[in-house]
Parts: C-alpha cells; sequence; structure tokens
C-alpha cells in the first residue's frame, strides 16, 4: 500500500454569538500535518451567520499569509447564499451556476419579460436581486442564444459599406435660391419732367 501526501491545506472554521460576546475560531492544517489553533473575540455586534463569515474570512487570511494556494474548508454553519452590496446598500444575492440559467430565462422571455433586450434583462437581473460578475456576458451570450429572437427581432437596416461623403470645393456654388422671381428693366424716368 502506497502512501500520498496531500497537496492541500485544511481548514475549519466557526462562529458564535450570545447576547454579550461575539466570537471567531479557526483550525488550519498544513499539507505536513502540522495543526494551529485560532480563537478570535469580535469586537461588534453581529449575529450568528455574520460571526460565521468572519470567521471563515478571518481564517481565509490567515490562509493567504501562510501563502496556501489550495485549501479544503470546513464549517458547520448554514453560509450557502453569497451577497454583494449594491447601489443604495441593497445586498444582491450571488446565485449559484444552475440558479443563472433559470433567473435569464425567466428575464427574458418568463413572466418578466417578453424577449427583452441584453440591457433591459441585465437591468431586470438587478433589479430582482441578484448579481454575479459576468452578467452582461451572460445576457449577451443568451440572447444571442435565443431562437425567437433571431428569427423574429429587428433586422439592422445598417449599409455594407460605409458612407462617402462629396465636398465641394467651393461651398454655396451648387445650390441658389431665387426669392424675388425675374427682375425687368424700365426705362428710367427723368426727375425733371
Amino acid at each position: 500500500m502506497t502512501y500520498m501526501e496531500k497537496n492541500y491545506w485544511t481548514m475549519y472554521f466557526d462562529g458564535s454569538s450570545t447576547e454579550t460576546r461575539y466570537g471567531a475560531r479557526v483550525v488550519i492544517e498544513s499539507p505536513q500535518g502540522q495543526r494551529w489553533q485560532f480563537a478570535f473575540q469580535l469586537d461588534f455586534n453581529c449575529t450568528n451567520n455574520q460571526a460565521e463569515y468572519e470567521s471563515l474570512i478571518i481564517g481565509l487570511e490567515i490562509l493567504k499569509e501562510m501563502k496556501a494556494t489550495r485549501v479544503l474548508v470546513y464549517g458547520d454553519s448554514q453560509l450557502n447564499e453569497l451577497y454583494r452590496k449594491g447601489s443604495y446598500g441593497l445586498l444582491l444575492l450571488c446565485p449559484s451556476a444552475e440558479d443563472i440559467k433559470v433567473i435569464m430565462a425567466e428575464s427574458h422571455k418568463g413572466i418578466c419579460g417578453a424577449h427583452q433586450s441584453v440591457v433591459k434583462m441585465r437591468w431586470l437581473v438587478r433589479r430582482h436581486g441578484y448579481y454575479w460578475p459576468t452578467i452582461l456576458k451572460n445576457c449577451i451570450e443568451y440572447a444571442k442564444g435565443c431562437i425567437k429572437c433571431q428569427i423574429y427581432g429587428p433586422i439592422q437596416r445598417v449599409l455594407a459599406n460605409a458612407l462617402h461623403p462629396v465636398t465641394k470645393p467651393w461651398p454655396f456654388r451648387g445650390w441658389a435660391v431665387d426669392i424675388i422671381g425675374k427682375i425687368y428693366e424700365r426705362p428710367l424716368l427723368d426727375p425733371l419732367a
């Protein structure tokens, strides 16, 4: 039987909040089997989930200082949703890859929209409280892949070649305006007569 050395770090984290105290606990194990235990008292009021997040962040910062590149993370919390703070302080949910497909389908052709354009689709997704880093790219790909949009969408009426403007060497030479009509000559009247 051969023994293979593991090539990753392991981190266990836990956070706790009570009425008076808030804390975080992190245990880190190196690929060689060395273990370090850390306990932190948080100096701000927070919920249990926030304490869990803090312990996860603290542990990842410690691993970064230790120059760990591959990490296996274990936690006993219910941290299965990530949020990003959007404009006006709103929290936007960062969905999973499977949820992204459903969200885009609903915003493009589902109950939310009627084959919306890419910009409108992105606006709808963010308006309904979702965010992910490649939202615009994913919306473009989804709209390009929609068969109905490709068949029944507006036709772009763009010339195949660029326009070539012709400039005249003398402006106003090519046109004139006749406002008063034809001028007839009259005999001069003698003012002395």
